[in-house]
């Protein structure tokens, strides 16, 4: 007689998809403030002649960081 397991019946099944799921949401918000914050480097040096150490004060970013986004954007 065959044994039928219904995996979204398992306690272990379902505590991994909530641990998974979790997790994607703080990816997502971390991918989501990185974009944000790229996106006031780029605007702070575009509009405002910003130096790069001026933005990562701004940002809370550190002045390498900045840098690379600036140059990645070749505004550096």
């Amino acid at each position: 007689m065959p044994i039928t397991i219904k995996l979204e019946d398992d306690p272990f099944y379902k505590e991994g998809i909530e641990k998974g799921i979790e997790k994607g949401k703080a990816e997502g918000k971390a991918e989501g403030a990185s974009a944000a914050k790229r996106e006031v480097i780029i605007n702070l040096r575009k509009n405002f002649k910003a130096t790069p150490e001026l933005i990562a004060f701004n940002v809370n970013y550190t002045v390498e960081n900045v840098i690379a986004v600036l140059k990645e954007e070749g505004l550096y």
